[in-house]
């Protein structure tokens, strides 16, 4: 009889698992899920800048207009970006708060004058409704 209880009580505990994530104090952790839609943006085309508001809270990005474009929503390790450039017409995008990305292309505009004045809000909108782009962004953080 003792070892029927000794045995059901062993089955009885049930294992868990459990993620553990070491933080600095009154830092918060976010976990930037791509199947998770913003549910507004913004920007600033002036300064080549856009916003997306989450539900865990708004993240942060640049954009800028190079001569060289890339694959949609593919980040890249060999075109040099520097972040608010209206020259090419070629539109990228970068996640900069509350992690840093890296640069992830959007779209080709036709023209310099015409990525320099949309660019900032093609960003925020294709954050915003293609999951695509969360992808590339959020999953080139850790890159």
């Amino acid at each position: 009889m003792k070892k029927i209880c000794a045995i059901l009580m062993i089955m009885a505990v049930v294992p868990s698992f459990a993620t553990t994530m070491c933080t600095l104090s009154d830092t918060r952790a976010v976990v930037l899920d791509p199947s998770v839609a913003p549910s507004t943006y913004s920007n600033n085309a002036a300064d080549m800048t856009w916003n997306a508001t989450f539900p865990y809270g708004k993240v942060y990005g640049m954009a800028a207009c190079v001569s060289t474009g890339g694959t949609q929503y593919q980040p890249t390790t060999t075109v040099e970006i520097a972040g608010g450039e209206t020259s090419g017409r070629y539109c990228w995008c970068k996640l900069i708060h509350p992690v840093a990305s890296r640069w992830v292309f959007n779209n080709h505009t036709g023209s310099a004058s015409n990525c320099a004045g949309n660019c900032a809000s093609s960003c925020g909108n294709y954050v915003r409704h293609y999951s695509s782009m969360r992808v590339g962004l959020f999953g080139s953080v850790s890159q």
